[in-house]
């Protein structure tokens, strides 16, 4: 480890779709400081590990570790203009829609229990085990994710995807940034904390 690294761990998805973006505001920020950005999935321990920040999706902040909330995990169903025009759907307009999952929490089934839409059985979900992949799926016109806001932000200015409804549901979770007392001493983890 260099000494003006600030090793960053965070979820890929994480990483990919919110940090990545920011990295060049980061960089112009703190100009001295090299970031090193994991996203390997390990969870963050700063006892044993190099780590100057780590990233966690929680739904709290952890206990212990000095903490800034980032990002709540707001959800909204999304989908690329070549699927959906660029005026609010119904619910049961999105129903009809191919639907993307991509297993985080709330998922379509509660979407639509909350709408009053009873939907046991999702037939033609395309399911994915990592948000950007759904992301991704949903940018080519394969279907509506119901995403994460936070994590679609740059998608959603740039009109890759838009909202197809104006309701929204929360996982409950947010990210959170996450160092010890220790790591702040360092100038350069410092500087970007």
């Amino acid at each position: 480890r260099r000494a003006s690294s600030v090793v960053i761990y965070a979820p890929r998805d994480f990483g990919r779709r919110w940090l990545l973006p920011k990295l060049g505001d980061l960089l112009a920020a703190c100009p001295d400081c090299q970031p090193w950005l994991d996203t390997s999935g390990a969870e963050v321990d700063f006892s044993s590990m190099e780590v100057s920040i780590g990233i966690v999706y929680a739904s709290e902040a952890p206990q212990g570790l000095l903490s800034i909330r980032l990002a709540e995990d707001v959800r909204c169903p999304l989908a690329s203009k070549l699927l959906a025009p660029d005026v609010a759907l119904t619910d049961a307009e999105i129903a009809a829609l191919p639907l993307i999952h991509d297993e985080g929490l709330p998922g379509w089934e509660e979407y639509f229990e909350q709408a009053g839409l009873a939907r046991s059985r999702l037939p033609g979900v395309l399911d994915f085990s990592d948000s950007d992949a759904s992301l991704t799926a949903a940018e080519a016109g394969l279907g509506v994710v119901l995403a994460s806001l936070a994590l679609a932000e740059r998608e959603i200015e740039e009109g890759r995807l838009v909202p197809v409804s104006p309701r929204t549901s929360s996982s409950g979770k947010s990210w959170f940034a996450v160092t010890n007392a220790g790591e702040v001493e360092n100038r350069y983890t410092a500087s970007v904390w």
